[in-house]
């Protein structure tokens, strides 16, 4: 086409610019991001960073828009599903400073996909629309699968991001247990970046990697979209690649999160809570002032392990402290950063019972049973080399080596509820109450309905820690 034709097919579209080399240009970017994921789906490699112009969080489903004329990371889910063959679950987090809203509508019905977005949506601020409303969450069978933080203005920053990952988006995205995690990863929300107006410094956009490694194995990859300060997209872009490579994280300078912008986030909440149990509390529970962790869209999951984790983080205290069990190999990380420090396995909440309205700015924690009666039954450690050479050891039954558990009673290593369920059948063929996770030593009561630890599980965790990673547990309370 020449470059008149060109320019008035773009003006049918909302800021679109062409030239002669956009249409291959997006077709690169488009195939760059599918690469970037079948690499990772395919393990040649652990994590990804794909740099890609045009973005394509704008792209709607037959329209362009927004710079974008190809949704990457939409194609490259829909790539990553065809490769696994089944409706993989894909956990897609949008930190672009603009709502990705061609993403959303794309997925809207989908419930094989989590759409999070952490964008700017006040007034005019592109796109504009109600479509990144808190109150927009999906549509049919993916009603609860989008979920829109946003922020009402400006200079929201590393306190209000950090806390939008922690309260809200690890802990539905480790009930959702995603298979695969893609990041629209937009620097426009940068401190310096022109048209973001916000504050979020490059160590937290490092840190918001880190934190992401733990969800899907490590299966994780983030897809370059917006940025306007070439300076500002660089360092963030140095920072998330560094921790892919094995960096640890820097950490952002503490703050506290403004008060407009915990609104903004209890919004969300609200509209989510009936959708996802890691949002609910008990009734008659008097919350403690710290973070979440999860669990029903889809039912309690002791075969999940990606989510085990919980912090000690106060309003107050900045970034007190808190810990995270994921680890970016998919095994124990117990990374651990701050004041405050704890250790321990968060218990799903019970199914029926909601935050109370009155609460809604607190910080919150779950804890593990302490003392499940069905400990008696634990055996010790199993013999050295009765798991095996290789490691993680295979399902008994099918041979599968993802999300294996092994029994405490009779250290049979069996696959989890999305994989063949072995173990849980297992578990009720056997009487056997108590499973351990060989992914992040997280253990399982079926009588019980929840995460226990107890110091009678110490000698198997640190047995499966030895073959895991050929050391010691950094201590002894793992």
């Amino acid at each position: 086409m020449s470059p008149r034709e060109l320019r008035t097919l773009s003006q049918r579209y909302n800021s679109l610019y062409l030239c002669p080399r956009s249409y291959s240009c997006a077709r690169l970017a488009a195939g760059g991001a599918c690469a970037a994921a079948g690499a990772v789906l395919g393990g040649q490699v652990r994590s990804a960073l794909a740099v890609l112009r045009p973005p394509g969080h704008h792209a709607r489903p037959g329209s362009a828009g927004g710079f974008c004329l190809f949704n990457n990371v939409g194609v490259a889910a829909r790539h990553a599903q065809r490769l696994a063959g089944t409706p993989l679950r894909v956990l897609i987090l949008d930190w672009d400073v603009h709502h990705g809203n061609g993403t959303q509508e794309i997925f809207e019905e989908d419930p094989s996909v989590l759409y999070v977005s952490l964008h700017r949506h006040d007034g005019s601020f592109f796109p504009g629309g109600a479509g990144g409303s808190p109150r927009r969450r999906g549509r049919g069978p993916g009603t609860g699968f989008t979920l829109n933080v946003g922020w009402g203005g400006p200079r929201v920053g590393d306190p209000e991001y950090l806390a939008a990952l922690t309260r809200l988006v690890l802990p539905v995205a480790c009930q959702f247990g995603p298979e695969l995690v893609l990041v629209s990863a937009g620097f426009d929300a940068g401190r310096g970046d022109p048209l973001g107006g916000c504050l979020v410094s490059p160590q937290t956009f490092g840190l918001m990697t880190h934190l992401l490694g733990g969800l899907a194995g490590g299966r994780l990859v983030l897809v370059l979209e917006g940025g306007y300060n070439l300076g500002v997209t660089a360092e963030g872009v140095g920072q998330c690649l560094g921790v892919l490579l094995g960096d640890p994280p820097s950490l952002p300078p503490p703050g506290t999160p403004q008060p407009a912008a915990l609104r903004a986030l209890s919004r969300t909440l609200r509209a989510q809570r009936g959708c996802w149990s890691c949002l609910r509390l008990p009734r008659g529970e008097t919350p403690p002032q710290s973070v979440p962790g999860p669990t029903a869209l889809r039912p309690p999951n002791p075969h999940r392990g990606s989510w085990s984790f919980f912090w000690g983080m106060g309003l107050g205290d900045g970034f007190g402290g808190w810990v995270w069990g994921g680890g970016l190999g998919g095994g124990f990380g117990g990374w651990v950063w701050g004041m405050g420090l704890g250790r321990g396995f968060g218990r799903p909440p019970a199914p029926h019972a909601l935050i109370p309205p009155g609460r809604q700015g607190a910080l919150y924690a779950v804890t593990p049973l302490l003392d499940c009666p069905h400990l008696g039954a634990v055996a010790p450690p199993p013999a050295g080399g009765a798991l095996g050479d290789i490691l993680p050891p295979p399902c008994g039954v099918c041979g599968s080596r993802r999300e294996n558990w092994l029994c405490l009673s009779c250290h049979q290593v069996l696959c989890g509820r999305y994989v063949g369920r072995h173990m849980l059948e297992h578990g009720a063929a056997s009487g056997h109450p108590l499973v351990l996770s060989l992914r992040d030593l997280a253990a399982w009561c079926y009588p019980c309905g929840g995460y226990v630890t107890h110091p009678v599980l110490l000698p198997t965790k640190t047995f499966i820690y030895r073959l895991k990673f050929g050391t010691d547990p950094p201590t002894p309370s793992l």
